[in-house]
């Protein structure tokens, strides 16, 4: 009967910490960074979106509420059920706590890399909540803390300061700086840097390559600023790791062209202009209008057959167009 009572505790306690969830989530708004789309590929508004946020103060919004009650839990265990361990019971609420919210998305095939880290990184915060409250167990200090449930009707007063206490948590909880230059950041800031940081790095040698033909220059680079935000620079490293095992085909490099060895950058540049040049060969692609070029779809699809990849790939094309025309010859941009 015990174990009963202490299990349907848990699942109050997993039921709790989802509606505090909720309730944050609806001001902090959280879902910038983890809402899980089928989407493969970001919009370009969320890329530019993520160097805003404040990950001390997201992960204090994943690991406080859960710790708080699950350190409540064991303050309820350790005085109405002194007898049961309390380990077996906050690990069951992180388990509940983060498998349908992060649990599951670490596995998900769809979803990005580095949101798949990041809610690795969510889970591993709620177990070692868990075992460090777990620690807790049998403390006198601890069974201080457990509510005197015959007298809860009477403590309006403390509720009261507990919801002010949620109130200023949710706060200082927010994800995004909400000063006047993050209001006005565009899109293109992540564009521009990186287009910026390529041609530093790798533009002679693109410009090379290409024989400086803006089509080609123009999808290598949207090419490009597309990969390099989906395989950043650890997780091309990675790659270039597994790759090297027997049998093994991986896109690598940064520009993720498939290969049974490992590429550097710059080698996966080649490579990937090669192929681009090829396909634009076969596909006959036009000027586009006004002396502005048009981005052949065929020529993507060959690339990446992903229609979320291709219509990523445009907007960064035209993004490009738009803000960096003298970069290309380009003397009407759009």
């Amino acid at each position: 009967m015990n174990i009963l009572v202490a299990l349907l505790l848990s699942l109050g306690s997993a039921l709790l910490v989802e509606l505090i969830f909720r309730l944050l989530k609806s001001g902090a708004d959280p879902r910038s960074v983890l809402t899980y789309s089928p989407v493969h590929y970001l919009p370009v508004s969320a890329i530019a979106g993520l160097p805003q946020i404040r990950w001390v103060s997201f992960f204090a919004f994943r690991a406080v509420p859960p710790s708080l009650i699950m350190l409540l839990l064991a303050a309820v265990l350790n005085r109405y059920l002194p007898e049961l361990p309390v380990y077996p019971y906050t690990l069951l609420v992180a388990i509940l706590t983060t498998a349908p919210r992060s649990g599951f998305l670490v596995f998900a095939r769809r979803s990005l890399p580095a949101e798949r880290g990041i809610h690795a990184a969510c889970v591993a915060l709620s177990f070692v909540a868990a075992s460090l409250v777990a620690l807790l167990d049998k403390n006198p200090y601890l069974v201080q803390l457990a509510p005197d449930f015959s007298g809860l009707i009477d403590n309006l007063w403390s509720s009261l300061f507990a919801a002010l206490l949620v109130v200023l948590y949710f706060d200082s909880s927010r994800l995004t700086k909400n000063d006047k230059s993050s209001e006005r950041r565009q899109p293109s800031t992540y564009i521009v840097h990186w287009f910026e940081k390529l041609s530093s790095v790798h533009g002679e040698r693109i410009s090379a390559k290409t024989n400086d033909d803006v089509l080609l220059k123009l999808i290598v680079y949207s090419i490009l600023i597309v990969e390099n935000y989906n395989r950043p620079g650890w997780m091309r490293k990675v790659e270039n790791l597994v790759v090297r095992l027997p049998h093994t085909e991986l896109t690598v490099g940064i520009a993720q062209v498939r290969s049974s060895r490992p590429l550097s950058d710059a080698a996966s540049i080649d490579l990937a202009i090669d192929k681009i040049r090829n396909s634009l060969k076969a596909h006959n692609s036009s000027d586009g209008l006004n002396g502005v070029p048009k981005v052949p779809s065929g020529v993507l699809e060959d690339y990446n057959p992903s229609d979320d990849y291709r219509e990523m790939v445009t907007e960064v094309f035209y993004d490009l167009i738009r803000l960096k025309p003298s970069a290309f010859g380009i003397a009407s941009p759009l």
